[in-house]
């Protein structure tokens, strides 16, 4: 792991709780673009974007600078959490965001 990243630990998702696999869902219904990645037992990164349109800046989400494109999370189960915290913010006006304010 690269001394930039900064491992986040995300609160429990609040009620109503949807499974990881709905909010995956959730956000390919928004046509958010995100990358999931992990190696063997390590933590899980998360990217939003994608190789022919770019990533998203999330160096609010962690240590790496500005424009940094990777958020590192413990495990799986930070992985909706994180989502739900990060995309908001970067597409306040997406189907997914509204969702998320609507309950």
């Amino acid at each position: 792991m690269s001394k930039n990243y900064k491992k986040i630990k995300w609160p429990a998702l609040t009620e109503p709780k949807r499974s990881l696999e709905a909010e995956l869902k959730a956000v390919y219904d928004s046509e958010i673009n995100i990358e999931i990645s992990w190696f063997w037992d390590g933590d899980v990164d998360l990217r939003v974007g994608d190789t022919m349109n770019g990533f998203a800046d999330l160096s609010r989400w962690n240590a790496g600078g500005d424009g940094y494109a990777t958020v590192t999370v413990e495990s799986v189960s930070d992985i909706a959490p994180a989502l739900r915290e990060i995309l908001p913010v970067i597409y306040p006006d997406s189907a997914y965001a509204r969702a998320l304010k609507e309950g």
